[in-house]
């Protein structure tokens, strides 16, 4: 899927320089069931989160 994305971009695209962006947010879960759901190091120091917390990258 990822060649296909960045095969469509090049024929599609007009510049010279193209940027990608790639975010890894983590999104919460409470659920042992959600797909790819694990236990995450939560890097934001967030005082209201747990050092470690399930969720889905």
């Amino acid at each position: 899927m990822a060649q296909q994305f960045v095969r469509l971009v090049l024929t599609n695209a007009r510049h010279d320089v193209i940027h990608l962006a790639i975010g890894d947010t983590l999104t919460l879960r409470s659920s042992k069931k959600a797909p790819d759901s694990r236990i995450h190091h939560q890097r934001g120091d967030k005082a209201n989160l747990s050092t470690y917390v399930l969720g889905q990258c």
